[in-house]
């Protein structure tokens, strides 16, 4: 993931970067390389021991030079600003203006972007007033801490350790009635769709969320997902999930 990420980030020569989140410091030396100047990258985390183990993994593996900043991601290290390229190492839920006035013109940042509760990669590029998006890779990481942990919250579903539901927009589902629902029988219900292939059901569940806002659960969603795969080899059959 990390290397599909950098593809998409597209750095060059000269390139000064800002990583949030900033992990053990791997992915940090890995752009000071491509861009051949440590003191141009520039990491941050909102965690003073991630900020102190990635100091000591940098230093020790001659990287140094790397600025490593405590603070929240979401308000950028406006010091080192502006940005020809910004990379988001943690998911977010929405894009705070300050990535976006820290970006040159025609600068691109990359992050893992929740489209509810499904992530993917994103590349976007500064085109002035607005962004245009140039790739997309599904993705998955832990939430950003900080101002932009975003509203999701998990509910704990039935004895524990189980079953969690992963609650993104609109109001919460009572925990009793939604394991209720789910512990019963289940009914099967045509869709009226026919896959020919895997590939055409990759990414099922992303275009079901944009295009049928009743369906919030993703754990139905990825139901239906596995139930078309299995029924791939036969394209004319309908599915039941």
């Amino acid at each position: 993931m990390m290397a599909i990420m950098l593809r998409q980030l597209g750095l060059g020569p000269g390139h000064r970067v800002l990583e949030v989140g900033i992990g053990t410091g791997y992915n940090a030396a890995l752009i000071a390389c491509l861009v051949g100047n440590q003191e141009s990258v520039v990491t941050i985390d909102v965690i003073p021991e991630l900020i102190e183990q990635a100091r000591g993994n940098l230093t020790a593996a001659g990287y140094a030079g790397v600025r490593v900043v405590c603070g929240d991601g979401a308000a950028d290290a406006p010091d080192y600003a502006p940005y020809d390229r910004i990379i988001v190492t943690t998911g977010t839920w929405d894009f705070p203006p300050q990535w976006w006035t820290q970006l040159r013109p025609g600068g691109r940042i990359v992050l893992p972007l929740s489209i509810r509760g499904i992530q993917s990669s994103v590349g976007l590029d500064n085109a002035g007033d607005h962004l245009v998006s140039g790739s997309a890779c599904r993705c998955s990481f832990i939430r950003m801490a900080g101002a932009m942990s975003g509203p999701e919250s998990l509910i704990a579903l039935g004895p524990q350790p189980g079953l969690h539901a992963q609650a993104v927009d609109g109001p919460v589902p009572e925990a009793i009635a939604l394991y209720e629902a789910l512990s019963g029988p289940a009914a099967e219900e045509p869709t009226g769709l026919w896959a020919s292939s895997i590939a055409e059901v990759a990414d099922l569940d992303l275009w079901l969320t944009l295009t049928e806002p009743g369906l919030t659960m993703d754990a139905g969603l990825r139901a239906i997902s596995a139930t078309l795969a299995m029924r791939a080899a036969n394209p004319r059959e309908d599915v039941t999930p």
